[in-house]
């Protein structure tokens, strides 16, 4: 940015002597025939340094009509009045882009700046609930084993440390029990220390999507499941039906089709098991 100011400051520094020039050799050239309007004009817009490098900058920001600027100089030479029109469109479609350019990298710069803030406190508020949740889990471990039975873990729900931890997972005294469930298959096994914090920060914050998902996915695998189970116990049933009704008749019992999903056996004779798929007489 810094460079970018002496650039600027450069460039409008030559235009003004040049402009300045111009406008001192037309009043020394055209001494006697210069009107004071023009003469007015000159040295109000370019009778020095100061005062053209003031013109320029005003005339390229807005604060002056580079109209009433131009006008001035046009009796310097029509040279003079178009310099002075291009060094407009360069200020305007080259410097200010340019200084725009900057702002925009500079600001992109900080944001990713404050991206990788942003990324570093998140994984430090993690590292520290992560080393909560293990402190819990062996303040709870009161036995050194390494693992956390329902019993240690019903003991230390009523501690104030337990329910503050719960409370951070927005969970009430009735629903620890049922978080250790989740945890142990419903009492069936001992947790751990893994178990215990990688199920801790499954359960902090909402449900996500994916979470969500995965729940439907594995309800309509248990729906299909438990409608094959049906079809077939129905068609077991029928067969059976039909198997005493035809059995004195002596005729040969219907094919029973199985669904691919469950295998079901049945047993003749001696036990011998054969898929149940067609029974002869």
């Amino acid at each position: 940015m810094f460079w970018a100011v002496v650039l600027i400051a450069n460039i409008t520094y030559v235009a003004g002597i040049c402009f300045l020039q111009a406008g001192t050799n037309y009043l020394q050239e055209h001494r006697g025939r210069v009107t004071p309007e023009e003469r007015q004009a000159i040295q109000t817009y370019w009778g020095s340094v100061s005062k053209s490098m003031l013109s320029l900058y005003m005339a390229s920001t807005g604060g002056e009509s580079w109209k009433n600027v131009a006008d001035a100089l046009l009796p310097a030479g029509l040279f003079f009045y178009m310099l002075f029109l291009l060094y407009i469109a360069f200020f305007m479609f080259v410097v200010v882009n340019t200084v725009t350019s900057l702002f925009i990298e500079a600001t992109m710069k900080n944001a990713d700046k404050d991206w990788g803030m942003v990324v570093r406190d998140e994984m430090q508020r993690k590292n520290e609930y992560v080393n909560k949740a293990e402190k819990l889990f062996q303040l709870m471990d009161r036995d050194g084993s390494g693992d956390v039975t329902e019993e240690e873990f019903e003991q230390y729900a009523a501690n104030p440390q337990m329910e503050a931890f719960a409370a951070c997972l927005d969970l009430d005294v009735s629903d620890i029990t049922q978080f250790y469930k989740m945890l142990s298959c419903r009492g069936r096994y001992s947790v751990d220390a893994e178990t215990f914090v990688v199920g801790c920060l499954k359960l902090r914050g909402t449900a996500r999507s994916l979470d969500l998902q995965c729940l439907i996915v594995s309800q309509a695998r248990a729906l299909r499941t438990l409608e094959a189970l049906t079809e077939c116990c129905q068609g077991s049933a029928a067969l059976i039906q039909d198997t005493f009704i035809n059995q004195s008749a002596g005729f040969a019992v219907r094919e029973l089709t199985i669904p691919p999903e469950i295998a079901v056996e049945t047993t003749l004779g001696q036990g011998t098991p054969v898929p149940f798929t067609q029974i002869t007489r």
